[in-house]
């Protein structure tokens, strides 16, 4: 009896054990092939694993989901790309990145009616889409539409003219119609750009315009705030005063006692001719001198005075 008790507990364990492996199984099988191609400890990988993690979660947006749609087809699964391009599509139905990369994978992988409509889904929703327009007139190109190619070409460089830029987009370097897109380009920009269109804005129309231009605010001068207080005036320098002290006595050698001053023989003679000196100098002070005019000699230039005779 306990022989047939143990038995039948082996049976049922081992009939759970093979229902966990199913489930593991089925569970294996819903994940994309990618899922078992992610490498741990790659950056990249990691990143793809993240974006998926939060997509079962349903916590990833449409434009995540064409983040995560970009990452695998770098990677090289272009199904599970366009897969959940079609997932960000269903979430914002205008999305026009999502159409246009939808076109980019078919293009690569060379399927141009595919890639084709996917252009146009992408164009009908942004018609001023530069990459898409480039990309669509490189298949047209491939196609052997050469008038639709251009046309695609031009509308490129009318809407993303950084396009023309090998450095911004290599694959102008391998198109030969793109040129010509891009001279009808600037045909069309260079007439537009002179046409004679000054009558549309006459003097009156101009005079009603002025009245809605924006009046310049005057610069106001700068003021000291309160808390900072008004700035220091300058203080004049005082100008210093002529002092009616003595003069410092000149530094030299002290006089010995009973020793009389330099020069102190010599005033006797100075106080004879002091009143000598003052009488000429009354009367010249009361002569008038009269400048001496240059003589001017014809030779010189008009204006030139004559050379003295000693040459000064």
């Amino acid at each position: 009896m306990a022989l047939q008790t143990r038995m039948k507990w082996v049976v049922v364990l081992a009939c759970c054990a093979l229902a966990a492996a199913a489930a593991v199984g089925a569970r294996d099988r819903e994940q994309p092939i990618f899922v078992h191609w992610l490498a741990s400890g790659n950056p990249h990988d990691e990143t793809i694993a993240v974006y998926w993690r939060s997509a079962q979660a349903g916590e990833l947006d449409a434009a995540g989901y064409v983040d995560l749609a970009t990452m695998l087809f770098d990677k090289g699964f272009p199904k599970d790309a366009i897969r959940m391009y079609e997932r960000a599509l269903k979430l914002d139905p205008e999305m026009a990145e999502a159409w246009f990369r939808i076109g980019l994978v078919e293009h690569r992988d060379g399927n141009l009616r595919a890639a084709r409509k996917a252009y146009h889904k992408c164009l009908k929703i942004l018609t001023g889409h530069g990459w898409c327009n480039f990309y669509l007139g490189l298949l047209e190109e491939q196609s052997g539409d050469p008038s639709k190619a251009i046309y695609h070409y031009r509308r490129a460089f009318k809407f993303a003219p950084e396009l023309a830029d090998p450095a911004v987009n290599p694959e102008v370097l391998y198109s030969h119609l793109q040129l010509a897109g891009l001279i009808q380009n600037s045909a069309r920009n260079r007439f537009g750009e002179n046409l004679p269109l000054g009558y549309l804005q006459p003097e009156r129309v101009a005079a009603v315009q002025a009245q809605f231009e924006p009046t310049p605010t005057p610069v106001a001068e700068a003021t000291p705030s309160a808390s900072q207080g008004a700035p220091p005036k300058p203080t004049p320098t005082p100008i210093p005063l002529r002092s009616s002290a003595a003069p410092p006595a000149a530094s030299g050698p002290a006089m010995q006692p009973g020793s009389r001053p330099p020069g102190s023989e010599l005033e006797p003679q100075r106080r004879e001719l002091a009143p000598r000196v003052r009488s000429v100098s009354d009367e010249a002070g009361a002569i008038s001198i009269r400048p001496r005019r240059p003589s001017i000699t014809p030779r010189a230039p008009a204006g030139g005075t004559a050379p003295s005779p000693t040459g000064g």
